[in-house]
């Protein structure tokens, strides 16, 4: 369903050309996410993962790469041909205390993405709003009450059914979960399985926390310095990781046996990534020469299982 192929993006900084400093965002980024299933993209804040959700959905320019939705490149698309697109696909953003208008109505924020698309007459948007409420575990009462009315949990209940009142067939999940309580996050992770079952939603699911990404992806990609590193189903990864960085993530996880992958610290600027080499060279405790020299390239371990690292 979605396919994207070397999908890079850089940033410009710096005013003269001379001074202008390059900051390589996602570099050479490549996979595809097929119908039904959950992608979990993984890795550290600053890895490219955010922003590779946000290109998927055109919401910011490619420096280079394609992205294919259902075979289409929505980056060739015109203004009109896109907002097609649009309805087909959705987010739901972070931080639920900023992604919702504290000056509309919970109806007004479910019901706007079907105003803009013309879609049915006002009494019909309102019977979907009511309906969507209930689905995503919220009273009817709540339509007319504003955002500050609510926790985190119901906040983030109002932005997932803000997100699917299109029905959608593709929704990214932008660490959905990361600002709430842990009991909240084992609520909205279970609605969002039950909503992928029942909907036959494609997520791409973008966290830091890799017991929640374990629950539900299918597959799970592990990115580093805007690179992927890592790629796997949700199974061989968690019980065969072969990349450092991904040790290193999987021993971060709190375990009663204590062990954990010792590594240099994380760089403290961005300029402290090398230019060339691997980028998680200076960290990793198995660096050889070659890795300070050439950019490891992905290769297969096993059909289901690949790695960026001279070690294989």
């Amino acid at each position: 369903m979605i396919v994207t192929e070397n999908i890079t993006k850089f940033f410009h900084l710096g005013g003269f050309e001379r001074k202008k400093k390059i900051i390589r965002a996602v570099e050479n980024v490549s996979f595809n996410i097929e119908k039904g299933e959950t992608l979990g993209l993984v890795g550290e804040s600053g890895s490219g993962k955010t922003t590779t959700g946000r290109i998927l959905l055109r919401l910011m320019p490619l420096t280079a790469g394609r992205v294919l939705f259902d075979g289409t490149d929505i980056f060739k698309l015109n203004s009109r041909t896109l907002k097609l697109y649009r309805r087909r696909m959705q987010i739901v953003f972070q931080d639920p205390y900023s992604s919702l208008n504290p000056r509309m109505t919970v109806k007004q924020i479910i019901s706007e993405g079907m105003i803009i698309h013309g879609i049915g007459t006002q009494k019909e948007r309102t019977d979907k709003v009511l309906k969507l409420l209930e689905t995503v575990g919220l009273d009817i009462s709540s339509a007319n009450k504003y955002p500050h009315e609510f926790s985190g949990g119901q906040r983030q209940r109002i932005a997932i059914a803000r997100a699917i009142s299109l029905d959608p067939e593709f929704v990214v999940l932008d660490e959905p979960v990361s600002a709430l309580d842990v009991s909240i996050q084992a609520q909205i992770i279970n609605l969002l399985k039950d909503l992928q079952q029942k909907k036959n939603f494609t997520y791409l699911f973008i966290s830091h926390d890799l017991a929640v990404v374990r629950h539900i992806s299918h597959k799970i990609i592990v990115m580093y310095a805007g690179r992927v590193i890592e790629k796997g189903d949700s199974d061989n990864l968690f019980t065969s990781p072969l990349h450092p960085y991904t040790k290193l993530l999987l021993s971060s996880v709190p375990s009663l046996k204590g062990k954990s992958l010792k590594v240099n610290k994380y760089p403290d600027t961005e300029s402290d990534i090398p230019e060339k080499g691997c980028a998680f060279a200076p960290r990793c405790p198995f660096c050889m020469e070659r890795c300070l020299k050439e950019t490891p390239q992905e290769i297969s371990i096993s059909p289901f299982h690949s790695v960026a690292c001279f070690i294989y």
